[in-house]
């Protein structure tokens, strides 16, 4: 409808991009892999409108994130911190992609930037955790976790890595409780759908994430 009125409106064509990833990342919709090229189409759009516009940068970033062109995200989302410092938004689509490529320390000084720029923004917190869970550190993503949950009380995922955490620590009443949790807020949740769209370039976290599970007693095909 924006576009209906001024079809030069950057912003607007970075929102739609930024929408479909959403939808494709968390199985809304009925969104696809597929989905994300006309999200791609959507970003470029934006950028082509207005070049300086940091939310077209910012939409490009997170886009090719999901494509899995983790270098490519990189730039674009240095591109968008460049053209606004502030954005909470790009700092944590940076992080996201340092924590995707492995450098684990440099994804948390972002994350952490990025929440300090909006301190109720708790997908951060969320990948904060997921990123404290990657280098075994269970005790401070553990809190990170629940500090996320008390945000966001319906989140599945964050669940799903709790419950991993839970197996790892040898406390698999716990885990269980978790896991029967998210499976009433989101039934038709799957690890599989997670491991599926998580662009990482090592498979090691996400190893991590079941080999956790399976200790809980949650083995893949009961997830």
């Amino acid at each position: 409808r924006a576009l209906a009125i001024d079809e030069r409106l950057s912003p607007a064509y970075a929102l739609l991009a930024l929408s479909i990833g959403t939808e494709y990342v968390n199985a809304w919709n009925g969104r696809t892999e597929g989905d994300l090229e006309q999200a791609l189409a959507f970003a470029r759009k934006a950028c082509e409108v207005d070049a300086l516009e940091p939310l077209a940068h910012h939409s490009m970033a997170v886009t090719l994130m999901w494509l899995r062109r983790l270098d490519e995200a990189e730039a674009e989302a240095r591109r968008a911190i460049a053209l606004d410092p502030n954005s909470s938004a790009s700092h944590g689509a940076l992080g996201n992609i340092l924590h995707y490529t492995g450098r684990h320390e440099q994804a948390l000084e972002s994350l952490e930037l990025a929440l300090r720029l909006d301190p109720q923004f708790n997908v951060w917190m969320h990948s904060i955790g997921r990123t404290e869970f990657a280098l075994g550190r269970y005790a401070q993503a553990e809190a990170t976790f629940k500090r996320r949950l008390v945000y966001m009380p319906t989140s599945d995922v964050t669940r799903a890595y709790l419950a991993s955490l839970y197996g790892h620590t040898d406390r698999v009443d716990d885990a269980r409780r978790v896991w029967d949790e998210l499976m009433v807020i989101n039934p038709r949740y799957t690890i599989e759908h997670t491991m599926r769209v998580m662009p990482y370039t090592d498979p090691a976290p996400l190893e991590r994430l079941v080999d956790g599970l399976r200790k809980a007693g949650l083995t893949r095909s009961e997830a």
